[in-house]
């Protein structure tokens, strides 16, 4: 058999946890979500160079998921065996904090194969993703505003626009540059009118307009002789 512990609460740590573990060979075995990444580096960073030995084992064939993410019970439940993870735990590293770059990092094929990187959620199915990149064009008059907005509200609802779905609802920063704010209040609030989730877009839909931050956005810039183009994420 083999010993094992754990700690209440998934991101919070008492310092006599450390104390109790300052003489054990310690074998971290997190689960594969936000959250237990985020509880990995808090072990991490409060039990290194605080016990005799820290290894970080990363369990192979379990993917990332953004929430329940699989863990060392459903990896036995795939098949794997204690020696195999016995073998892991021997051919794993001890830990050492990477240390921060103030400048550009550079990594080379290996390291970034080797990271452990979470997949990108779609926002808006199937072509807005996080971290994606997308852009808007027509001509004057076409309806980009009344598209962009409808894109904004869908995914700041968890609604649907067009064929469009959203898997759910996510904060959104519309930065308008060119409608007045009258133009824009009125739109938005057609859109209030026909959407459901009334509570849900009002507290994520969050907004730029010149007229609201006229310090902050010049009201002859740039940006009143570029009609023609709207950017957006």
């Amino acid at each position: 058999s083999l010993i094992a512990t754990t700690a209440p609460g998934s991101l919070v740590w008492n310092h006599e946890f450390t104390q109790i573990l300052r003489d054990a060979n310690v074998v971290v075995l997190y689960d594969n979500d936000k959250t237990g990444l985020q509880r990995k580096e808090l072990l991490c960073k409060n039990l290194y160079s605080n016990v005799k030995r820290l290894r970080i084992v990363d369990l192979p064939g379990l993917e990332y998921r953004e929430k329940h993410g699989l863990d060392i019970t459903d990896w036995f439940k795939m098949g794997n065996t204690k020696n195999q993870l016995l073998e892991l735990v021997e051919n794993t590293p001890d830990y050492t904090p990477t240390p921060k770059s103030e400048g550009l990092v550079v990594v080379n094929l290996e390291e970034l194969l080797n990271l452990k990187i979470p997949q990108p959620q779609i926002l808006l199915s199937p072509f807005l993703w996080e971290q994606g990149l997308v852009l808007l064009y027509a001509k004057r008059g076409v309806g980009k505003t009344h598209m962009a907005l409808g894109i904004a509200c869908a995914v700041a609802s968890g609604g649907n626009f067009l064929k469009w779905n959203a898997v759910k609802p996510k904060k959104v920063l519309y930065i308008d540059g060119e409608m007045s704010a009258y133009s824009m209040q009125s739109r938005l609030r057609k859109i209030m009118t026909a959407d459901n989730k009334h509570s849900m877009l009002a507290n994520n839909l969050l907004l730029i307009t010149p007229e609201v931050v006229a310090e902050a956005i010049p009201q002859n810039g740039p940006l009143q002789h570029a009609p023609h183009t709207r950017r957006g994420n």
